[in-house]
């Protein structure tokens, strides 16, 4: 029996590459091949995890974020002649089509989705109605978090078809960094020139995740008052490196990391700052409270709601109002800050990513049952 996976990327997945292999093992175990279609990544992609990626993966766009014709798509998914399909979300046209070959053929569908009522991108009446219409062919779902669940339940699924789970990342890879790193002799000597405290972002570079607000903050801190990272790429990764090199802001661009590079510049990052205007539930979130990171994370992220204990490891803020971003970003960057512990915040993350892939298998299960 074949379970196909078809999303937009996995290549470029670093984060959850541990968790796909995992899937790939406990999917082995009961006797079904697990496959992935990925639709909006080229088959040139790079695989920057530590891990690698063992699940076969079919990546099919012309380039990143440049889908192939939907006749492509659809002669792929044919071809790979799936007895199952795990359909991550509702948003393109391409999670339809897997859909509708999915009623062709009859075969079972199991909805993998972590978009809340705040998060969805589409949430207008004609939206959800479509959506009432896609959750009526699935026979079951498995959610990133509470609120995806909740959402679900809204648009009209059955509660007892839903599998709630905390889609964190291999957390315990970032716990043992953080043992192993943290204040080493390497760690001490990369921070020996640079003030405290060190900030950093870690996603795509560009306005959705709402860097553009992070830095009309960071542009009103003076430079020795702190230091960012900023891990990843994007359409305003030339207008960031500018305001770099015209010391606008203090910080450093670092691009695509590995996934231990990840981690031991979280160890050194005092505060994890995700400003994002939409996230159907961050992977980040998770690996930056792994490793000891007090954060800021935004009410418009799904996992803030699941993972964030009010003061003890981080706030909730609402990155478009500027008196509150404001507000928090001059609490950590005051040198009179208490930060709590980074071992009581690592501590404070309880959800595993071995119990996450346990419960995305139990649905495919009930749903071929």
């Amino acid at each position: 029996m074949r379970c196909l996976f078809v999303t937009e990327t996995a290549k470029r997945e670093q984060s959850r590459h541990r968790l796909f292999n995992y899937l790939y093992e406990i999917f082995n175990d009961n006797n079904i091949d697990f496959r992935i279609l990925a639709f909006m990544e080229s088959s040139n992609e790079p695989i920057l995890s530590d891990s690698g990626l063992d699940v076969p993966v079919e990546s099919i766009a012309m380039g990143f974020m440049k889908r192939n014709s939907v006749f492509k798509f659809w002669s792929y998914l044919s071809s790979l002649h799936p007895d199952h399909i795990l359909i991550g979300g509702y948003g393109y046209i391409e999670n339809w089509l897997a859909l509708f070959y999915s009623i062709i053929y009859r075969i079972p569908v199991t909805l993998w989705t972590g978009a809340g009522s705040d998060s969805t991108i589409n949430n207008s009446k004609i939206h959800n109605f479509f959506k009432m219409i896609f959750i009526n062919y699935i026979k079951t779902a498995v959610t990133y978090g509470s609120n995806a669940t909740k959402y679900l339940i809204k648009i009209g699924m059955d509660h007892s078809k839903i599998n709630s789970a905390i889609n964190v990342s291999n957390v315990g890879f970032f716990k043992k960094i953080l043992a192993d790193y943290f204040e080493s002799d390497e760690m001490k000597a990369k921070l020996k020139d640079l003030p405290k405290p060190i900030l950093v972002f870690a996603g795509r570079i560009e306005a959705s995740k709402g860097i553009d607000l992070l830095i009309e903050q960071l542009k009103l801190i003076p430079n020795n008052n702190y230091f960012c990272y900023f891990i990843g790429k994007g359409n305003l990764t030339s207008s960031i490196q500018t305001c770099i090199d015209n010391k606008e802001i203090n910080g450093k661009l670092l691009g695509f990391l590995g996934q231990e590079d990840v981690a031991k510049c979280l160890v050194e990052s005092d505060v994890y700052i995700l400003p994002s205007l939409n996230d159907p539930f961050s992977r980040t979130l998770s690996e930056a409270l792994a490793s000891g990171c007090f954060v800021l994370n935004s009410k418009y992220d799904d996992a803030s709601y699941d993972l964030i204990k009010k003061a003890k490891n981080g706030f909730i803020f609402d990155p478009e109002n500027f008196k509150e971003f404001k507000y928090y970003l001059d609490m950590v960057t005051d040198k009179n800050w208490k930060r709590p512990s980074r071992n009581v915040i690592s501590d404070s993350l309880q959800y595993d990513m071995t119990d996450y892939a346990k419960t995305i298998v139990k649905s495919v299960l009930e749903s071929i049952v």
